[in-house]
This record gives C-alpha cells, structure tokens and sequence, in this order.
C-alpha cells in the first residue's frame, strides 16, 4: 500500500507524511528532498539553472523511482499532477489524498516558513501568484484524490488520523 500525498504548497503535506509514516508504520519519501538528493541541488536552484520542464520531467522520474516500496507515504511536490502520467501512475500504484488549505491559510503559512527557498511559479508576487495557480490546480487535485482532507483549521495530529482512518475504511 502506497499513499500519495497532493496538494499545493505549504498544505502539509511532509509535517503530516512524517507523523501519518510514524502511526502506521510506514516509509516516509519527500519527492522534492529526494530530487534534491539526486541533483545534489536546492529545487530554488535545478529551476533556476534549468528551468520548470526540467525539473518536471525529473520529479516524474523520482516519482517511479522511489514508490517501490510498499508501505509508503509518499510527500509530492505541489505540481506534480500537472502530468497526467504521474496521476495514472499514482493511481495505478496507490491511494491519492488531497491534503487542501483555503489560500488564506497557504499564504500565512508561506510567509512564517520564509526561511524554505520555494522557487516562483509564475515570477508574479506570492499572492497573486498563489490565486492564479491554484485556481488552475484545484480541479486536477480534486479529480485525481481518492479523498480530500482539508488541512486550514485541523491539527497535524488531527489530519493524520483522519487519514488513516479514511485509508483503513477503504482497505475494509
């Protein structure tokens, strides 16, 4: 059993992979820290050197590469359901769970964690930038999750376990 976590940035996606990872017993993988493993680069630097299509077809190619393992969470990178391969590959391979924040929150969120280089999306300010591409993301989000967990208001510990608890519902 594999679980994919999606969404966009500053979701949690890896605060609550690593404690969903702890409660079941599972392999906890971050696509960005094992691209940036690879590369032995920051993401902020393989697109500024390389550009987006660059760094996506190597996230594509990390993706493949670090779900062999069977009980895994697996943290992606907020785009990387901008290639419909990658989805029919999650989906082929696991269970897909939107973890989703009103942009309000992803902002806050963004702007306490300032210390994380995260590369521009769109070379817009991070307001604007944060609308624009979430309003292209959402619909991919929500068509390719099994299930939805909004993170806004909800506790890490609280988001965990709700997860686990929708991911052994559907293993019943």
């Amino acid at each position: 059993m594999k679980i994919f976590l999606i969404g966009y940035r500053c979701v949690g996606k890896t605060v609550t992979g690593k404690l969903l990872a702890e409660m079941m017993r599972f392999a906890f993988i971050d696509t960005d820290k094992e691209i940036e493993k690879k590369m032995g680069n920051t993401i902020a630097s393989i697109v500024k050197k390389k550009g987006w299509k660059y760094f996506r077809n190597i996230e594509s190619q990390i993706l493949r590469e670090i779900a062999i393992d069977n009980k895994c969470i697996i943290a992606t990178g907020g785009g990387i359901i901008l290639d419909f391969k990658n989805i029919e590959f999650m989906k082929e391979n696991g269970t897909i769970v939107w973890l989703k924040a009103s942009s309000n929150i992803i902002l806050k969120r963004m702007k306490k964690s300032l210390k994380i280089l995260r590369p521009s999306l769109t070379g817009r300010k991070i307001e604007h930038e944060t609308e624009s591409v979430l309003i292209k993301r959402i619909p991919l989000y929500k068509e390719c999750a099994d299930f939805i967990v909004d993170t806004s208001i909800n506790e890490i510990k609280s988001v965990a376990k709700e997860i686990k608890r929708k991911i052994n519902n559907v293993r019943q």
